[in-house]
């Protein structure tokens, strides 16, 4: 009888570790499969993108239109579904419906499902400045999101990123001139210019600023840049 209960002891004993061992396994099976899941959403949206980015600069049509084909499945086709819970996820859906309404003659039912992915992709993370640009950019178009005006939408870009890539820097600060005139000593001239765009890029998206202030700009950037240059040759 007392080996009996020394048995029954020993197993109810040994019960705790058992349970800590089989948790321990949970956990390390759920931050594995997360970890899987994260990989799988950023690796679709970069493949996403890059089809995007080739779709964006693609002369035919026809060829613009299977790339963006291919660019949008690769992100609602996945598994891991990254669009409704990934901020790039859905920025980059956005930019992709968006490419593709601009291409079907600004197709309505695009734009509208671009300003949703937008809109649920800053909900997600505030930081997204293309987002952001992109929202008040259709705003101005006369289809406006209910998360926030232009000026804004365009506030909110800048404060997530003063300085962006080209297409983003560019559309937010004509259409804040447009809005209100911008002057050359305005920070987010300074933002746009510190952006390094070449000169010509700068001066076609700057060209509301007077001749002159334009101009002294761009050869203060060039000074800049040439000390710069120096500096790195002297250490």
């Amino acid at each position: 009888m007392s080996e009996s209960h020394n048995a029954n002891d020993t197993r109810w004993s040994r019960l705790p570790g058992i349970l800590l061992r089989a948790g321990a396994v949970l956990i390390l099976l759920g931050t594995a499969f997360g970890a899987f899941v994260v990989f799988e959403a950023a690796s679709k949206t970069g493949l996403a993108n890059v089809s995007a980015n080739v779709a964006a600069r693609a002369a035919d049509p026809a060829q613009r239109r299977a790339l963006l084909s291919h660019a949008r499945r690769s992100l609602d086709e996945s598994w891991a579904q990254p669009t409704r819970w990934h901020a790039g996820a859905a920025e980059s859906r956005s930019w992709i419906l968006a490419l593709g309404a601009g291409g079907a003659g600004h197709d309505a039912t695009l734009i509208e499902l671009s300003r949703e992915a937008a809109a649920h992709g800053v909900s997600i993370a505030p930081i997204q400045p293309t987002a952001w640009a992109r929202l008040a950019v259709f705003g101005a178009a006369g289809r406006p999101s209910s998360i926030c005006d232009v000026p804004t939408c365009l506030e909110r870009s800048w404060r997530a990123a003063p300085m962006a890539e080209l297409d983003t820097a560019c559309a937010r600060i004509r259409l804040a001139n447009r809005l209100t005139p911008i002057r050359a000593d305005d920070p987010r001239v300074a933002w746009f210019v510190g952006n390094m765009f070449d000169p010509r890029t700068t001066a076609n998206c700057l060209d509301f600023l007077p001749a002159p202030d334009l101009m002294r700009l761009l050869l203060e950037r060039a000074r800049n840049e040439r000390r710069a240059r120096l500096h790195i040759l002297r250490e």
